[in-house]
This record gives C-alpha cells, sequence and structure tokens, in this order.
C-alpha cells in the first residue's frame, strides 16, 4: 500500500486592509530551508500580488526586523521600497514603536501595476 505524505515547503499570510481599500498586507511568510532559493517565495508573493490586482488593491506593504537582513534584500528584490521611518540603523530607516514602545520594523510598499 502506498503511503501519501504532504511536506509544507512554504506559505505566506497576507490580507485585505479593511481600512484602505487599495491596499493589502503581507503578514508573515515561510519557506522551509531545503527550499530556499528555489523561487517558491516569489512565486507566493506573485500570487498574492496578483490576488490583489483581481480585487483592485495595487498597493501591497509588508514589514520586517531591522536586523533581517536577507527579508530586507528580498523585499528590495521583489520591487519594494523602504518606507521612511522615524529613526535610522546604520543608514536604514526604521520605524520604533511599531506594535510596543521597544518594537523597532523596516516598513515596505509596493506599488502594482495592473496589467
Amino acid at each position: 500500500m502506498l503511503k501519501q505524505v504532504l511536506i509544507l515547503c512554504g506559505f505566506l499570510v497576507g490580507f485585505f486592509s479593511q481600512k484602505y481599500p487599495s491596499e493589502g498586507y503581507i503578514h508573515f511568510v515561510g519557506i522551509h530551508p531545503d527550499v530556499r532559493k528555489s523561487g517558491l517565495a516569489r512565486t507566493l508573493y506573485q500570487k498574492f500580488f496578483n490576488t490583489c490586482l483581481l480585487d483592485s488593491r495595487t498597493i501591497v506593504k509588508s514589514c520586517t526586523a531591522p536586523i533581517n537582513k536577507l527579508s530586507i534584500g528580498f523585499h528590495k528584490q521583489m520591487g519594494f521600497s523602504i518606507e521612511p521611518g522615524n529613526s535610522e540603523i546604520d543608514g536604514l530607516p526604521i520605524t520604533t514603536g511599531y506594535l510596543d514602545k521597544n518594537d523597532q520594523k523596516v516598513l515596505f510598499k509596493k506599488i502594482l501595476t495592473p496589467r
């Protein structure tokens, strides 16, 4: 008897803003270490972008910790710009007090172009 095994290699949690009808937000992404650099994250982001455009949402936002250089580089490669912050670390604009007084984030924004 054959046994099927389902292995989750990656996921993206995103949602549409209830307050801003033109915005979507990527909240969390996880990619299994064995499949990183395979293009899976890029594919998940692209699918979310397409889903946003189907709902006439042309802005996608996201954030990461300033220490997460891989995430910052990935977002830049995906065409996100870094939003101005209220502080700076090593020349990188950051927003302090994001969720609480000690929380620091790099905020990203991408403008989608309908095809």
